[in-house]
């Protein structure tokens, strides 16, 4: 099987090396700017690396083409707070974007799209509909009242998505992930706070957060999901979520981490919080993609100090 990966960032690149590990031949096509924290994740030498613009809708045509590819894992896109901070640049990449990966697909007869969405399309994510109990695929998504530009994109995009494939045939799962932590050297969004925790406790430097109270997911985790979306033959056409269930602040973050090293150094602001009571329900992932999350945050946490460690220079 042929998958390509759009996105060189983070979570792309942690999807391709879990496809890699699994004997599936990968190819990445974006910018691959960050090509020395991609060197840091994975032998890029056994990856095919397209350079292009998810706008250029002929280039990846041509690279779909060139590699034979049979599947896409759609991860290319502005981060949350940069859509939200330049909304024109950050709907037109997303929705644009994912309209020419959905073109393709369809041009070239794939076998699947798999796109990683967001929990934040849901209205039980949002301040002042917090539900009772975890967040199910068949809640509420976002009105059309609410303020939040990147919760817009993101459905629109699994709206693309499912009409594209009901049209014409082809798979399309949307993975709607929660927030995202985990070993990256890379720019990250939200997931770095848990990363600069680690950094300067492990170098004694002080450092003062905000708190942030959250459903923290792994990386490989969320990898293992791509995957298992990818290569599944009991799920067409769906929207999945894609979390740890869990929720938890970056108090108790420092809590776990003070069990492995010293946190004198690291305060954790509490004023002005927003807080998140309920995570997504897992079970419909356990159920059709056979997929149960195995990081918890005492696991996360001791990694990433090891992670963290030789890429300080620290022997300790």
């Amino acid at each position: 099987m042929n998958v390509m990966v759009t996105g060189t960032g983070g979570m792309g690149s942690h999807i391709a090396s879990r496809l890699v590990d699994e004997g599936v031949r990968c190819v990445m096509y974006g910018t691959g700017r960050q090509i020395e924290a991609m060197k840091d994740l994975m032998d890029i030498a056994k990856i095919d690396i397209f350079k292009g613009d998810i706008l250029d809708r002929e280039a990846l045509s041509s690279a779909v083409k060139e590699a034979n590819v049979e599947r896409i894992i759609h991860t290319a896109g502005p981060r949350a707070t940069q859509t939200r901070k330049d909304p024109r640049t950050g709907m037109r990449t997303h929705l644009l974007g994912t309209m020419n990966v959905l073109e393709v697909a369809r041009a070239a007869d794939l076998e699947r799209v798999v796109f990683t969405s967001s929990a934040s399309v849901y209205l039980g994510t949002k301040a002042g509909h917090e539900p009772l109990r975890p967040i199910k695929e068949d809640d509420p998504l976002v009105s059309m009242d609410h303020e939040d530009t990147y919760a817009t994109t993101k459905v629109a995009c699994e709206y693309q998505g499912f009409n594209y494939a009901k049209s014409y045939g082809f798979g399309f799962i949307a993975l709607r992930m929660a927030h995202v932590y985990g070993p990256w050297s890379g720019d990250m969004g939200r997931g770095s706070s848990i990363s600069n925790m680690v950094k300067n406790a492990l170098l004694g430097k002080s450092v003062e957060l905000d708190e942030q109270v959250a459903e923290w997911t792994h990386y490989n985790d969320l990898a293992e999901e791509h995957y298992l979306g990818v290569i599944t033959k009991n799920v067409k056409i769906a929207a999945i979520n894609a979390g740890s269930g869990k929720i938890t602040s970056l108090g108790d973050v420092r809590e776990v981490l003070g069990k492995y090293i010293k946190t004198d150094m690291i305060t954790v602001k509490s004023t002005g919080q927003k807080s998140r009571r309920m995570p997504t329900d897992m079970n419909l992932a356990r159920e059709r993609l056979v997929h149960t999350p195995k990081y918890d945050m005492d696991r996360a946490v001791r990694e990433l100090i090891e992670y963290w460690k030789p890429r300080l220079h620290l022997t300790v």
